[in-house]
């Protein structure tokens, strides 16, 4: 995501600068992991458990699906995410920049007719299929403002474009509920809208993003167990959010599986200044 910060000048202070504080990340402290592989013998029987465990509790490994038909179209290449408005995902169909690059048009018509099942006739553009047209009422945008078909079709210069989006359905009623298609067009002066850095603009990128924990599934032994099927799971326990006290203490418990094995514990977290911790140690379960 990219934000732009603008502050604005005042009469006694022109030339100053607005100066954005570079992202910085903590120092990577974890440590590498020791060379060598699992025991051949120790690997096997983990593999011979997790495939048992998907056995049990799925089948077979044999599904079969009936039989489907595919109408989407397959998405399109290339495509430039121009709007703020709709997703690229959102577009029925696009006539890109290359493909305009690569096929270049004389008029405006002649990069519309490109668009599946398009007429264009005194002025007016229709949609349908091969046994007529629909006239519903057609939406032109030119870099995200609205015009009229006659602007798009007299005053465009084709070789001033750079995308042209069409939309239908819910993604064309983003707009107005009384059409049924739009057509987004975007120029490539239009795309040069967003101010360049200069001391008083600058652009900021925020990478990091946010996600929502999900709970680990773990079973309940604390009622009697329906499932006579013994328990062969190789990932026991997960826990994405734990909160030490002041003492830096903090306590979480777990059901092992059925087999006797060595557990390997590794906790991972991030200290208030900031710092990446991070420990393993081995649990070892006898019969």
């Amino acid at each position: 995501m990219r934000l732009i910060v603008q502050t604005t000048p005042t009469q006694n202070r022109q030339n100053v600068e607005l100066i954005l504080e570079n992202v910085s990340y903590p120092e990577r402290m974890i440590p590498v992991v020791a060379s060598g592989a699992h025991e051949r013998e120790s690997f096997a029987r983990y593999v011979d458990k997790a495939e048992q465990q998907y056995v049990d509790e799925h089948g077979t490994r044999i599904i079969q699906i009936e039989e489907v038909t595919i109408t989407a179209r397959a998405p399109q290449k290339n495509i430039i995410d121009y709007s703020s408005f709709y997703r690229p995902e959102d577009i029925y169909f696009c006539i890109t920049e290359d493909e305009i690059d690569k096929f270049p048009a004389a008029t405006v018509s002649s990069l519309l007719y490109r668009l599946p099942g398009i007429s264009i006739e005194d002025g007016e553009v229709y949609f349908g299929s091969s046994r007529g047209y629909d006239t519903m009422e057609t939406l032109f945008r030119v870099d995200d403002k609205t015009v009229d078909a006659t602007f798009v079709l007299a005053m465009l210069n084709p070789h001033d474009i750079a995308q042209i989006d069409f939309l239908r359905g819910s993604a064309a009623n983003t707009f107005t509920s009384k059409n049924e298609y739009v057509i987004s067009i975007y120029t490539k002066r239009g795309r040069n809208l967003v101010p360049k850095e200069t001391l008083h603009i600058k652009h900021l990128t925020i990478p990091l993003g946010f996600q929502k924990p999900i709970e680990f599934y773990a079973p309940k032994y604390d009622v009697p167990a329906a499932n006579p099927k013994p328990d062969l799971r190789t990932t026991i326990h997960w826990q994405p959010n734990i909160t030490t006290d002041e003492e830096g203490k903090a306590t979480f418990s777990f059901y092992t599986a059925d087999a006797p094995s060595t557990y390997t514990v590794v906790i991972e977290g991030v200290t208030e200044d900031g710092k990446i911790v991070r420990k393993t140690d081995k649990i070892v379960v006898r019969p």
